[in-house]
């Protein structure tokens, strides 16, 4: 396939023409990779589905890891090292969990052949 031709609409191989709703509508071919196969749209959705799903997690720890320390109050002893209300150790435990959580979540809609 030449890239070129393809980017300037010149060359169509890789995708195939399909009418939706009285309009054009190009859905792509993935091209072959090993231990992967072509989704279906509802396999797509789901994977789409999943990774906003992750995003949001993401953002969920982002917070935490931005979580203020709140000033003592007068006279409080401020614990030395601790810079946070919040463990950030089990934070970043429970965001790696959950980058490992996703990516099994995703690898189980996608189902590759190889290890």
């Amino acid at each position: 396939m030449n890239v070129g031709k393809y980017l300037r609409g010149e060359d169509r191989s890789p995708t195939t023409q399909r009418i939706t709703k009285g309009k054009r509508m190009e859905t792509f071919t993935q091209p072959k990779i090993t231990g992967y196969r072509q989704l279906s749209e509802a396999e797509v959705a789901l994977m789409n589905e999943g990774k906003a799903l992750a995003e949001q997690c993401g953002a969920f720890i982002e917070k935490l890891r931005s979580y203020p320390n709140p000033v003592p109050p007068d006279g409080a002893t401020v614990i030395p090292g601790n810079r946070s209300p919040l463990d950030q150790r089990w934070v970043s435990i429970g965001a790696t969990q959950l980058q490992q959580g996703w990516m099994a979540v995703i690898r189980g809609i996608a189902q590759p052949t190889t290890f």
